[in-house]
């Protein structure tokens, strides 16, 4: 059972506030990201930085709790955010990279990957210039 608020020791109340009210403004901040910037692309960073960051500050919030509340913590309490930490950026990786090749097999020629001339994007018929 968890104890009290009022049981708590005052500064772990004070950090599990900070890291909630934390939370809350990189969601908010991520959420606002996805309504206004122009492009999918653009867009996709928002929900990396919502899910690794924010989800990350109200699990250790979570975390902090408990650890002050009950003793030690549980062993999802830590695996959770560590398991969000590696696959949140993957998974927006990999959507924006399926995005990128969707574009390029559609023919636009606007898509902007952020690679640059001096890297293109790999082609289907063959190594490119160079040995790639």
């Amino acid at each position: 059972m968890i104890a009290s608020v009022d049981s708590l020791p005052i500064v772990a109340v004070v950090a599990i506030m900070v890291l909630m009210i934390f939370s809350g403004v990189v969601v908010l901040i991520g959420a606002l990201g996805i309504l206004r910037l122009p492009s999918f692309y653009q867009r996709m960073h928002g929900p990396a930085v919502i899910s690794t960051v924010g989800s990350g500050a109200l699990l250790l919030a979570s975390v902090l709790l408990f650890l002050v509340a009950k003793g030690p913590a549980l062993p999802h309490e830590i695996l959770v955010p560590i398991f969000i930490a590696m696959t949140a950026p993957i998974s927006a990786m990999l959507i924006t990279r399926t995005a990128v090749y969707r574009d390029l097999r559609a023919g636009r020629e606007d898509v902007n990957t952020g690679i640059g001339e001096d890297h293109p994007m790999p082609r289907e018929d063959g190594p490119q210039e160079g040995g790639r």
